[in-house]
Parts: structure tokens; C-alpha cells; sequence
């Protein structure tokens, strides 16, 4: 099973839920896709999970809107419910959509925490 949202390393903030990249140098679902499917896994063996919960981490920057800057920390994370009731447009926090992911994700810029979703 490949998880996009574990291909994240952690000076590197990503989209996770991005299907395919046309930068080479960021991870995708897709790379990951070839990457097992090269080492011999049978396609018909090979699943992408997708996750319910978001992960957070500290930015270095709050240069836009924390996506694609170095991290200095984590930040607490959360499932589904946690961050609808406490995260999303609450406590400075503001939704933005990642064009290249098609995906939204969280920004602070009071105190620079990332939330991908």
C-alpha cells in the first residue's frame, strides 16, 4: 500500500495527495506507483491509501502560506473530527487550496503551523 501522506520528509513540506508531479524532485502517488511497480509488484497488487487525518508541522517561514518551506518542528496533527471542529477556519487558521495537489490544506500565520490535509 503506498500512503502519499508518509512520503513526506521532514525538512520538506509536499502536497501529499498529489497524483502525479510534473516537478521530479517532489514526491507523488504516481513515483511511488513506478517505484514498486519497477521492482516487480504486479499492478493489481498495489493500492494507494488515502488518509482521514491531517499532519502539522511548524514552518521555518510563513512565505506562501508555509506550503513548500522548510519545516522546524512538528506540529500536533489530528483526525477528521479534531480538525473540523478545532482547525479549520478556527483559532487563525485559514483554508487555501494547493493548485499542483488539488488539495487544501491549513495555514496560521500567527504562529507559521502547516496543516496538510
Amino acid at each position: 500500500m503506498i500512503m502519499p501522506m508518509d512520503l513526506i520528509p521532514f525538512l520538506a513540506i509536499i502536497p501529499t495527495c498529489i497524483l502525479l508531479q510534473s516537478d521530479t524532485s517532489q514526491y507523488s502517488a504516481h513515483q511511488g506507483h513506478t517505484g514498486i511497480y519497477g521492482c516487480g509488484c504486479a499492478p493489481s497488487k498495489i493500492v494507494m491509501g488515502i488518509a482521514f487525518y491531517g499532519k502539522g508541522w511548524q514552518m521555518e517561514s510563513g512565505d506562501n502560506n508555509g506550503l513548500y518551506r522548510k519545516t522546524s518542528k512538528p506540529a500536533r496533527g489530528g483526525g477528521f473530527t479534531y480538525l473540523k471542529d478545532s482547525v479549520v477556519d478556527k483559532n487563525g487558521y485559514k483554508q487555501y487550496w494547493d493548485t499542483a495537489a488539488m488539495a487544501p490544506y491549513l495555514f496560521n500565520p500567527e504562529t507559521n503551523v502547516l496543516y496538510l490535509l
